[in-house]
């Protein structure tokens, strides 16, 4: 696995229309050394 193989999402809306419109489940929640809050979703095709 690379970098290549994951989506850094910063933005709710987005992670919220990837969530709850298109399914997909974030394999973690967390927080940039900044405090920006940041959800990780696997690459699919």
């Amino acid at each position: 696995m690379t970098a290549q193989d994951f989506f850094f999402c910063y933005n709710k809306k987005t992670m919220k229309y990837l969530r709850y419109d298109k399914g997909f489940e974030f394999i973690t929640k967390a927080f940039t050394k900044e405090g920006v809050e940041f959800w990780l979703f696997y690459i699919t095709p």
